[in-house]
């Protein structure tokens, strides 16, 4: 998820699109598209080694992951929205048809975040921002 503390002002209204995130296994090679497709830079956290962030100047616009330890499947980007709590969205969704794909999970200092699929099939993941 990204440094909010690089941005401006977050929106955390429940329902708004918080972070993009591409899961892919070319790690590489999706580096080299994105960056020459938009200008973007690409760099890892520290601490976070496995992680890039994908910037515009000095603003964090989506993060990759090699998505062979994560998830099985093509390459995909997730979208994260805003919910004000992680887990009872999480129910509901399910509740609603759902499957969840991966458990309420905490980013220490950052929020929590869960992985789902909907009725339809479409990935998603929620977001529940620990400055919200």
């Amino acid at each position: 998820m990204s440094d909010t503390a690089t941005q401006e002002q977050v929106d955390t209204t429940p329902g708004t699109f918080a972070w993009n995130e591409l899961a892919t296994s070319d790690v590489a090679g999706s580096k080299e598209f994105y960056t020459q497709l938009f200008g973007w830079t690409a760099m890892s956290p520290p601490g976070m080694d496995e992680y890039s962030m994908l910037m515009v100047g000095d603003r964090p616009a989506a993060g990759m992951m090699d998505k062979t330890a994560h998830c099985d499947g093509p390459p995909l980007w997730i979208s994260y929205i805003h919910v004000a709590d992680v887990a009872a969205s999480l129910a509901k969704a399910v509740k609603l048809g759902a499957k969840e794909m991966k458990g309420v999970t905490e980013i220490p200092g950052k929020g929590s975040f869960a992985l789902l699929e909907d009725p339809q099939g479409g990935k998603f993941a929620l977001w529940q921002s620990a400055q919200a």
